[in-house]
């Protein structure tokens, strides 16, 4: 009789430990998937970033070559011959050129807010999923002490049941 109990604790242990891995293996998924969204989020705002510098380059060197120009065209090839309104002209064209890094450095900020916030939530889902790993875990470890100590009392209980001949 006791041979049958250990043998259907030994099963419902079995059954137990197998659903404690599974969920591991999901859990170590869902780790892997987030890691990988994660990489391609950081790609992404690199990218992003890397078009917005790209584009004001190239706004700035476009206005540049227009206040070249400009500059040409109305003060001759010589240049400017008052400092005053040379320095005008200078101050005009700095401040167009500071407003443009301002308004990129205004967007990288946003995108940088956007991603911390982003890969803030992902860090949070990885530890939440990280802690249920661990918890399965040692779920998972006390499940096989107990069912090595089913098949220990099992074999006994063979070996106290098996005739013994003199």
């Amino acid at each position: 009789m006791g041979y049958a109990i250990f043998a259907a604790r030994k099963l419902s242990l079995t059954n137990r430990l197998n659903q404690l891995n599974f969920r591991i293996m999901q859990l170590s998924q869902q780790q892997m998937t987030l890691s990988q969204a994660a990489g391609d989020r950081q790609r992404y705002l690199s990218y992003t970033k890397n078009v917005f510098n790209n584009m004001t380059n190239s706004a700035v060197n476009n206005f540049l070559t227009a206040q070249k120009a400009q500059f040409e065209k109305q003060y001759g090839q010589n240049g400017i011959n008052d400092p005053a309104a040379f320095s005008n002209a200078m101050n005009n064209m700095w401040s167009q050129i500071n407003l443009f890094s301002n308004t990129i450095n205004q967007s990288n900020q946003a995108l940088d807010l956007s991603a911390s916030y982003e890969m803030g939530k992902i860090k949070n889902i990885e530890n939440q999923i990280e802690l249920e790993r661990k918890t399965l875990e040692t779920q998972a470890k006390a499940v096989e002490t107990e069912l090595k100590q089913v098949e220990e009392a099992e074999n006994k209980a063979i070996e106290r049941s098996a005739p013994k001949f003199a």
